[in-house]
Formats: C-alpha cells, structure tokens, sequence
C-alpha cells in the first residue's frame, strides 16, 4: 500500500510549485524554532515574556492589571436656590427722606430665617415665611409713619393687650424696637393661624388653617370699611397686593 504524501511537506510544495526538494533541503531552507514564551492572561504565544502577540490587524490585548478603568465625572452638587432678598415695596419710597424704610431689611430676613428654621420649614410649607411678604406686611401696618416703623414695625404691641405675649418677651405698654417686633410679630402670627375646633364627643382638634386666616385674625378689626367689607379682610388683601407687585 502506498503511503499517503498529504502530510508531506515537501510533497505539498512540489504540487504548489513544481521544485521537488528532499526532506533534508526542506528542513535546510524552513529552519523549525521552539517559542517557549506566552502570554499570562490567555496562554497565547508572544515575541517575549510577558510581551504582546502578534496577530496583524488586531489591537494587542492588554493585561488586565495594566488596564485604566475609565470613570465618568461625579454629576455636579445642585446649588441651593437662593431666595429673593426683600425688595422696595410700590408706593413706599426709600430715597432720600424715606430712606428709613429700608433701615429693617436685614432685621426682616434674619427673623423669618429663624423662624422657618426652627419650625423646620421649607419654601411651599403653609406656615413658611417669605422675607420679603414681612416687609408688604409690615409696610401696611406701620410704613406710612417713621417712628413707629423703627420702633415696632408689625405693631404688635399696640391696640389690647393679651398677658399670653410674656411668653414672647413683650411688656405691656413699653416698645419692642424693631428685632422683639420682627420676633414676636411672627409668633403671634402663627398662633393666630392655629384654630382648635371640637368636634361633638370627640378630642378637640388644633390645626394650622393658612397664612392669609392668620392675617384676618392678626388685625381682627371687624369694622366695615367703605367698600362694604370688614376692615380685617381689607387688611389681608392690602398686604398681598403689595406683596404681589
């Protein structure tokens, strides 16, 4: 039986190219080499220790411990809205003479800052405090007249006096100034704001109705004004509508 010669290599050659070569010109001419190296990560073999195959055309692979992992950037913090600072109220100026409407600004902010922190109050809350809605209400309560302005702008220790405003530092009959007003004015305020109600056979309930019923409450003047409302509901819609603009 004849050998096959399809595992021959100089056979193989001989039918590509014609050249009949011994097997000792063959081993002469393609000299054989043992490549003992490889790479660590996927046993393939390599020009060097540790080194990159060669595969032509295709990126060498890089080791893993060589890797960079890429990492997106950190998303930037959200800033803090900064809220409005009080601002001139229409119709009461603040130059030249009037410059003293101005003068309770900061007194304004710091109280209402307090006050919604301490109540732990945001921005939407119904009992939360707007700065600048303390100067529309303190301009309707005292910004036409100086002196009572700079000495107790929300006027909360003139008309009937209530022994409940000790708890608030007020004296009765002796004026505040302008930080024990801010102060106070606010409290009294949010207390006006609380209504308990009792239900037939069941626990009296206290709940906090809204700001505008505090301000109704606040002035609780039931006299009716020209315009055929009560005078406190009058009140209310003047401190919004200077607000507003």
């Amino acid at each position: 039986m004849m050998r096959s010669n399809s595992s021959n290599p100089t056979f193989e050659h001989y039918l590509r190219t014609g050249e009949w070569l011994s097997e000792s010109d063959w081993l002469d001419r393609h000299e054989q080499k043992f490549n003992p190296y490889h790479d660590p990560d996927d046993g393939r073999f390599t020009f060097a220790p540790g080194g990159p195959r060669q595969n032509l055309g295709v990126k060498p692979a890089i080791p893993a411990r060589q890797r960079q992992v890429v990492r997106r950037p950190a998303a930037p913090a959200p800033q803090p809205i900064k809220r409005p600072q009080v601002r001139p109220i229409p119709g009461y100026p603040e130059t030249g003479n009037d410059a003293w409407r101005k003068a309770n600004d900061a007194i304004f902010e710091r109280a209402a800052d307090n006050f919604n922190a301490t109540n732990r109050l945001k921005s939407g809350d119904a009992r939360y405090m707007d700065p600048h809605l303390m100067k529309a209400w303190a301009m309707f309560e005292s910004g036409g007249k100086k002196e009572a302005f700079l000495s107790d702008p929300f006027q909360v220790n003139v008309g009937d006096w209530d022994d409940e405003k000790l708890k608030l530092g007020l004296v009765r009959g002796k004026v505040p100034g302008p930080e024990l007003s801010a102060y106070a004015g606010l409290r009294w305020l949010d207390k006006k704001g609380h209504l308990t109600i009792a239900p037939k056979d069941k626990p009296k309930i206290t709940k906090y109705i809204n700001l505008p019923f505090a301000l109704m409450r606040y002035n609780g003047n039931n006299k009716i004004d020209s315009n055929g409302k009560p005078h406190k509901h009058n009140y209310v819609y003047g401190i919004y509508l200077l607000y507003n603009k």
